[in-house]
């Protein structure tokens, strides 16, 4: 499958460690307010990943991503990550 985006990344790129707590993508990664996009890709375990808001907390009735999936979001603020059974690692490239 390829994956087409029409957005250009940035020099913002992060790693983050996904956990048993929901967590969101660094404040101001993707723009002031994470407003612009982020392409993401999960490295190690499968996760579960909301896009509704950056104050939700994703779970079994949520998106299951897993290792190796791409996702992209055009306002990276809406994405929140919480691991299904253990830790993983996302690679968030912000994007504009």
């Amino acid at each position: 499958m390829v994956l087409v985006v029409p957005y250009t990344p940035t020099g913002s790129k992060e790693v983050i460690v996904v956990s048993s707590s929901a967590i969101g993508i660094t404040a101001d990664l993707c723009g002031t307010g994470n407003q612009r996009g982020a392409l993401c890709q999960v490295l190690d375990a499968s996760i579960y990943v909301t896009f509704t808001g950056p104050l939700t907390t994703p779970g079994a009735g949520d998106f299951e991503m897993a290792a190796g999936t791409f996702f992209f979001d055009d306002c990276a603020n809406r994405l929140r990550f919480k691991r299904v059974t253990t830790d993983a690692r996302v690679v968030v490239q912000a994007m504009e």
